[in-house]
């Protein structure tokens, strides 16, 4: 690989006359200088946003066998493409009455575009309505996203 690039800059230097535009200098006699400048952009940092939003579910609704759906939409604003994850965390005192499924990784998540993670949260067959009197439960995802492009 390294034998090619050192032929491709070989003969673009070969043909920087009509490329480049350019003409050496003389230092002395035997001895002329050129100097060509290489300008490039590069990738932006990764990174993401996630809308601002709570999601409350009343204690009316924390029964046992429910089951509600959580969708967390990530929106990609960099400029190539990232494969987003997100986990799940259950707290409070209601923890063990709960459980959460789904949230499949966001793979290659193109520059711009949205993806949506989407959960399902089911309480309990085996609880009763009693064990649910006073609970709480809180859900936290944490989000993550890696470039999956080649830069």
């Amino acid at each position: 690989m390294r034998t090619l690039k050192n032929i491709v800059l070989l003969s673009v230097l070969a043909l920087s006359g009509s490329v480049f535009a350019a003409s050496s200098t003389a230092v002395d006699y035997d001895n002329a200088t050129l100097a060509i400048t290489a300008t490039g952009t590069t990738a932006q940092n990764v990174s993401f946003t996630v809308p601002s939003t709570a999601l409350t579910i009343s204690s009316a609704y924390m029964r046992p066998s429910a089951s509600y759906t959580v969708a967390v939409p990530v929106t990609n604003t960099t400029d190539r493409k990232i494969t987003v994850s997100a986990a799940p965390t259950v707290s409070g005192s209601g923890t063990s009455l709960v459980t959460v499924s789904g949230g499949t990784d966001l793979t290659d998540l193109a520059a711009g575009a949205t993806g949506t993670f989407t959960y399902t949260v089911t309480t309990s067959a085996s609880a009763s309505a009693e064990d649910f009197a006073g609970k709480s439960v809180i859900i936290t995802f944490d989000i993550s996203a890696t470039s999956t492009s080649t830069n």
